[in-house]
């Protein structure tokens, strides 16, 4: 058995990336193009925005394909030189490829640590090869094998806990002041980037009405039209202050958009009504004063980096015990996949040593004129017991190296010895 995989990941230059990427229709044409040309070989392909690997998988030990000629492969089929992205290829074999695609399902190969969006990427990468009907009796068990494995990770781990972007964190800190959303006015501050990608993570709170204001009005309604959410202009803004039970704010301000003085003024307005707010601007949008108001909760982008910081620092603390898990299926699979290989040679041994037996009873019996059928069954129970005495050593003896992950050097020699060569 051999296992290749060509890749590159996010470590690249986006640039390198963008050129060596597959959309789904590319990767059914690569697919289709990989089993034309070496039929008797497996192939999958995982292409993300951060990642676009080659898998292959041939029955035997030596490659019709090689590692080289995999990634000429590449270079061909995106009409790109080769020495052009070489160096940042990535190339893994037989057991180094199994350790590779169960790192990267778990998402302990991603540019965020255990993220969990690529488990999904290579589900769909495995159907994608089925559907192809380009994977078979190995790229099959090592594909739901890095699927199980992925899940055993997020499971006995917490590598995959915690928010690991400022956006996010934002959300964790209003489910701790809030218990319900529904009734709530969320105020969104600015119409960039940052807002942008809070207001996707607002979506999971499903709050009541969410209101965007921004000094310029043609962003905000289309962040409004496309999230939506309702443009509120910034002249309103005192009055959207005063109506809202969550603010976030983002805006490119060099100073403070709303100053301890002015929102003192809001309060009355608010009759103590509780007030989240998030500043994720540099500089602050929010005079940090207001923090000391009653019945105000105030966290700006060095609270939300410490959370994220702390997030990190308990996925790292993780990390050793899932690479353990991820070590030992990856010794398990390789053990498992060495016993199926020897299964057939095994098989072909006793199937050969059982026509020998055939042959030389056919030639005895019939000479042994007299002899009572009894006595017969007992020369025929004699040859059987007798093969599997003469097979026992061997057998176990490639059992035991399959099992060790050592195989290959005594299944040619058995091949060769034995005439087992087809």
């Amino acid at each position: 058995m051999k296992l290749l995989c060509v890749g590159l990941n996010w470590k690249t230059p986006v640039k390198i990336r963008e050129q060596l990427s597959f959309d789904a229709e590319e990767a059914q044409g690569v697919l289709a193009k990989l089993q034309d040309r070496f039929p008797n070989a497996e192939f999958a392909v995982l292409s993300t925005c951060n990642r676009t690997e080659i898998y292959s998988a041939e029955p035997t030990q030596e490659s019709s394909i090689g590692v080289e000629g995999l990634c000429e492969f590449f270079a061909e089929v995106k009409n790109q030189p080769l020495s052009e992205f070489y160096d940042y290829l990535y190339l893994h074999e037989d057991a180094g490829t199994a350790l590779h695609l169960f790192n990267v399902a778990s998402g302990l190969d991603s540019l965020i640590l255990g993220e969990a969006q690529i488990l999904g990427q290579v589900k769909i990468a495995y159907q994608q090869a089925i559907d192809c009907r380009t994977i078979g009796k190995i790229l099959h068990p090592l594909f739901q094998r890095a699927l199980g494995v992925a899940k055993r990770v997020h499971t006995e781990t917490s590598l995959a806990k915690g928010r690991l972007s400022i956006a996010s964190a934002a959300i964790d800190y209003l489910r701790g002041v809030f218990e319900t959303f529904s009734d709530k006015r969320v105020l969104v501050i600015g119409a960039g980037k940052m807002a942008e990608l809070v207001m996707v993570h607002l979506r999971e709170l499903e709050p009541g009405r969410v209101e965007i204001c921004n000094r310029t009005e043609a962003p905000a309604l289309d962040l409004a039209q496309r999230m939506g959410g309702h443009y509120r202009p910034m002249a309103e803004l005192h009055q959207a202050l005063a109506d809202a039970d969550i603010v976030v704010s983002s805006t490119g301000a060099e100073e403070p958009i709303v100053k301890s003085a002015d929102f003192a003024k809001l309060m009355e307005q608010r009759r103590s009504r509780w007030l989240a707010v998030i500043d994720i601007a540099v500089p602050r949008d929010f005079d940090p004063a207001i923090a000391d108001f009653d019945n105000v909760w105030l966290w700006n982008i060095d609270d939300l980096e410490k959370v994220r910081y702390k997030t990190i620092r308990s996925r790292e603390r993780e990390l050793d015990h899932a690479l353990k898990i991820i070590d030992h299926e990856t010794a398990a699979f390789e053990a498992t996949m060495a016993i199926k290989q020897s299964g057939p040679v095994i098989g072909r041994l006793e199937a050969g040593y059982q026509e020998i037996i055939e042959q030389e009873l056919d030639w005895l019996l019939p000479q042994l004129n007299g002899l009572p059928e009894d006595q017969k069954e007992k020369i025929r129970y004699f040859a059987h017991r007798l093969k599997n005495k003469f097979l026992h050593p061997p057998k176990a003896a490639l059992r035991a190296q399959a099992h060790a992950g050592e195989h290959h050097g005594l299944l040619d020699a058995f091949r060769k010895l034995f005439g087992l060569e087809t």
